[in-house]
């Protein structure tokens, strides 16, 4: 009597245990999300490095004003110490 209580019992368990595990629906489900914050981190960085490249750009546009409008004056100085 006790080892077919302790068989009964031990398939029940048995049977637990492996009803426990994630079904196909869930696995599914779970990598459709992970693929999911996958995707929204990529575009995350390609924003962020879009973001890079304009601020790049325009700080070299800025560079480029600074060194005409250095390049104009001492242009201008020249020209003045010329008419001298």
């Amino acid at each position: 009597m006790k080892n077919l209580l302790l068989f009964t019992f031990a398939t029940a368990l048995s049977v637990t245990m492996i009803s426990c595990g994630q079904s196909a629906d869930e696995k599914k489900a779970d990598s459709l999300q992970v693929d999911s914050i996958s995707k929204s981190a990529d575009n995350d960085a390609d924003r962020m490095i879009d973001s890079i490249n304009r601020a790049d750009s325009i700080n070299t546009a800025n560079l480029k004003r600074v060194a005409d409008s250095i390049h104009m004056a001492d242009s201008m100085n020249a020209m003045k110490k010329g008419k001298k």
